[in-house]
């Protein structure tokens, strides 16, 4: 365990950077927020009482289909990604994402501020002449309209995910070539006919000689060639052991001192129409698209219920069967044109006139709104607590590892030593490949 944990305070490699770019590129091409799907409400899933917020979600299924499209090219569809079961494996990714996050928070293992502001200061688009420039990165994330607090909490949770999955996988390399053929593997059907021949009593029935043996042996040498082994003694430290209380008045000294943590923005429960238009309609696909929201507007306006016409209109998959509705979003979750023109409605207004995204032409309506503000003390006590008692078990453990290993190394009686300081030793017997329980890969021997 201890290992595992000064494998991660190494920080993270080249190859680690490059996925947080991507992840970073990702929030600021489709924000925190996609049309891609949407289940009407705040929540898509809840794991261990720990909800999965829909903007997470759609900017993640957002990513998934620009991911396939790619991939099948023109015959990608909304309907295509619905057969694929996109939605369930957005799904099903955030619920290990989640397990994983709690899983490491429960281990002591989440990410320092030190560790999130090194790597923030190692994104290149937020450098000037190869050194880290503060206003270069606000600016950065105020023109893509995301809030840098809640932009923070999503690097600091891929950042947690990442290490976790980096330690699991040690230094396994995937080649497009494999990543492809487990793709087609998944993918690939086929129809086959087969019987059944049991071999026990082809087995029984046959007989092979010592000669036959000895030979067989003397030509497969490696196939029955036993791994170089060593017997070792260990000892193990956990997270629990070194639980402390916090106290109420830490807690409230660090919620003073990180008001824009607790910052809630104004959200606002929206709904909408969408007629998509398609990278390469052309004019004639815009004028559709156009008119058709238009003729939405025009007849909400009359007195038509926009739920229902999104039920009969809309192109987005994810939200048409809800009458359009979107959930509560809040500022920095969609793509940009959308965003300005919802947050110019007030409660109950629609858009005048279709608004164009990337995704095609909306009819947008503000079905509630709700203003912001700084989350009270006792609704995020318990976050703070976690994050505070986490961070001392992590000091307290690393410098209890730092002296014990001191003094081993220092006896001459490994186990003696260790049960003078309260630890049991462990005898094992270890090859180069094998793995130990919360290590992430053994060192050459």
């Amino acid at each position: 365990m201890i290992t595992f944990m000064r494998r991660y305070r190494r920080g993270l490699q080249v190859g680690l950077l490059m996925v947080i770019a991507a992840f970073i590129a990702s929030l600021f091409v489709f924000g925190q927020r996609g049309f891609g799907d949407g289940a009407g409400r705040d929540a898509v899933a809840t794991v261990n009482g720990e909800s999965i917020p829909l903007a997470r979600y759609q900017q993640r299924y957002q990513a998934f289909m620009e991911a396939y499209a790619r991939i099948y090219r023109d015959r990608f569809s909304p309907e295509l990604a619905e057969r694929l079961g996109l939605p369930q494996q957005v799904v099903n990714e955030l619920i290990q994402e989640a397990l994983i996050v709690q899983r490491a928070g429960a281990e002591g293992l989440l990410v320092t501020d030190e560790e999130l502001n090194a790597q923030i200061q190692a994104v290149p688009a937020f450098q000037e002449n190869g050194r880290f420039a503060l206003k270069r990165y606000q600016e950065y994330v105020r023109r893509r309209g995301l809030a840098a607090a809640a932009f923070e909490n999503e690097m600091r949770r891929e950042l947690t995910r990442m290490k976790v999955e980096q330690a699991v996988r040690g230094g396994v390399k995937v080649t497009p070539a494999e990543v492809e053929h487990a793709f087609v593997l998944r993918r690939e059907e086929a129809r086959a006919a087969w019987a059944l021949v049991e071999f026990g009593p082809l087995i029984a029935a046959a007989s092979a000689s010592d000669d036959e043996l000895g030979k067989y042996l003397g030509a497969h040498q490696d196939e029955f060639r036993q791994p170089e082994r060593r017997r070792i003694l260990s000892v193990t430290l956990t997270p629990k052991d070194f639980l402390k209380p916090v106290a109420d008045a830490a807690v409230e000294q660090y919620y003073r001192e990180h008001p824009k943590e607790f910052e809630e923005p104004r959200r606002v429960h929206a709904a909408h129409v969408l007629a998509r238009v398609p990278e390469t309609g052309g004019s004639e696909a815009e004028d559709r698209a156009r008119a058709k929201v238009a003729d939405v507007i025009r007849r909400a306006k009359a007195g038509e219920d926009f739920a229902k016409l999104a039920k009969e209109a809309s192109e987005d998959p994810g939200s048409a069967s809800k009458g359009g509705d979107l959930g509560w979003v809040g500022a920095g979750e969609l793509v940009p044109q959308f965003e300005q023109a919802l947050f110019a409605l007030k409660k109950g207004e629609m858009s005048p006139e279709p608004v164009r995204s990337p995704f095609g032409f909306h009819a947008i309506r503000v079905l509630d709104v709700r203003a912001g503000g700084k989350k009270p003390l006792k609704d995020v006590a318990g976050q703070i607590h976690g994050r505070l008692q986490t961070e001392a078990t992590e000091k307290a453990m690393q410098a209890r590892a730092e002296a014990i290993r001191r003094e081993l190394l220092a006896a001459q009686d490994f186990t003696a030593e260790a049960k003078r300081l309260g630890l049991a030793a462990v005898e094992s017997t270890v090859s180069r490949t094998d793995r130990f329980a919360g290590v992430s890969a053994p060192d050459p021997l």
